[in-house]
């Protein structure tokens, strides 16, 4: 119940439109990277199918976390999602990702 009362509450986090805008679009370049993904990939590629707004949520924690004087975060994960994660929320060059292939 220790998280559940501390992370889980009744009271959540409404966004205003500036935020909901910026939220959407992180969805949606997901989405669309996911798709051009499994155009150019499909035999071999793990993406984050069904997990798309995680990359919202963690850009938006990142950024949180900034506001907050957070000045390192450690991320993990695992390989599912990673090229997402990397290109989205990192912005490692697509060229970069694309040449490890």
């Amino acid at each position: 119940n220790w998280i559940r009362e501390r992370i889980e509450t009744q009271n959540a986090y409404l966004l205003n439109k500036n935020e909901k805008e910026v939220a959407y679009s992180r969805l949606a370049w997901a989405t669309l990277f996911e798709q051009y993904l499994a155009k150019k990939f499909n035999e071999r590629r793990f993406g984050i199918d069904g997990g798309e707004s995680i990359i919202a949520g963690i850009k938006f924690l990142i950024d949180e976390s900034a506001d907050y004087g957070i000045q390192e975060i450690v991320l993990g994960m695992a390989h599912r999602g990673r090229l997402n994660v990397l290109a989205n929320i990192l912005k490692k060059p697509l060229a970069g990702i694309f040449h490890e292939f």
